[in-house]
């Protein structure tokens, strides 16, 4: 018998004579909850403490469930759709945070080629001028550059319309694409491609087709946005990144372009082509360039700059 209850004392060993003083019973069953102040305490008597209450996971998991972003759908509706970003505009980039900024230039060149319009109209109207007098002051390009000197001609051009539909088409074109590339490139890169392709667009004419003295520069400066936005995709590989933003945006260009297109090739002034695809293509390519080399951002990576704000954080 001696040998058996030394057998047991053993086999609990030092962990045994720590029960027997503390006056704790070890059942194989039973968990001894513990104290405070880390002593075992008697599981037959009840706890004095309270249980720790358990750390709160509704805010994690909504953070997993929501993409690791505990931010409101109306946050993500911000994130999404910028300041000044219109229903019109392309479909975003999933993958990459394009940079944006509230289109203000493309709305209120809009409303230029609108007040020029109007203007020349009520002057016919009222029988103060024949239709044309501030349309020839912005737009005669050929003998004023000549004869007068008068380089502002060509930059001036841009704010010209010829006709109401070419007014319609370049005016819609500017108030959706145009717009878009303001938000897109930025107000200052925008106007620079709008001026500086028209301005390249009518000089070329000027200098090529000895048989037009007059340069509409208005859809030079929509086909020279029209290759900013082309080059801005090239760059950021976004047919790959955004397939349903540059087919949605291309269509757009498309439509529009087909039409100033139409329009151009019409004689306007006997053998005149006032609307000159020679001006469209050379605005296209200037504004592809100006954009490619250095005129259009690149995409950001969204999980780089995730992964960038977790190293800060760290």
């Amino acid at each position: 018998a001696d040998d058996g209850s030394r057998g047991e004392t053993s086999e609990d060993g030092t962990l045994s004579a720590l029960d027997t003083v503390l006056g704790v019973s070890r059942d194989d069953d039973e968990v001894a909850p513990v104290r405070p102040d880390g002593l075992f305490a008697d599981a037959s008597a009840p706890s004095s403490v309270a249980p720790a209450e358990a750390p709160a996971t509704d805010g994690l998991a909504d953070s997993v469930s929501t993409g690791g972003s505990s931010s409101s759908a109306s946050d993500e509706t911000e994130d999404d759709f910028p300041a000044g970003w219109q229903p019109w505009f392309a479909p975003r980039s999933p993958v990459y945070d394009a940079p944006s900024s509230a289109p203000i230039a493309a709305y209120v060149l809009a409303l230029a080629h609108v007040f020029v319009f109007i203007t020349d109209y009520a002057l016919y109207r009222t029988g103060h001028g024949n239709g044309g007098d501030v349309f020839l002051r912005l737009a005669q390009v050929d003998d004023a550059l000549v004869f007068g000197g008068q380089w502002l001609r060509p930059w001036t051009a841009c704010l010209v319309d010829y006709g109401l539909a070419q007014f319609v088409v370049a005016t819609l074109a500017l108030l959706t694409v145009g717009a878009e590339t303001e938000a897109m490139l930025g107000t200052w890169s925008f106007l620079t491609v709008y001026v500086c392709s028209s301005t390249a667009g009518v000089l070329a004419v000027a200098a090529v087709d000895a048989n037009t003295s007059l340069g509409v520069g208005g859809s030079d400066a929509v086909f020279g946005l029209f290759g900013a936005m082309a080059a801005f995709s090239a760059i950021n590989a976004e047919p790959e990144w955004n397939p349903s933003g540059v087919a949605y945006r291309s269509l757009q260009m498309l439509a529009f372009g087909s039409a100033l297109g139409w329009i151009a090739g019409l004689p306007t002034l006997g053998a005149e082509h006032v609307v000159s695809n020679l001006g469209h293509s050379v605005a296209f390519t200037t504004g592809a360039a100006m954009a490619y080399f250095g005129g259009a951002p690149l995409f950001v990576s969204r999980d780089l700059l995730d992964k960038k704000k977790t190293e800060g954080r760290d």
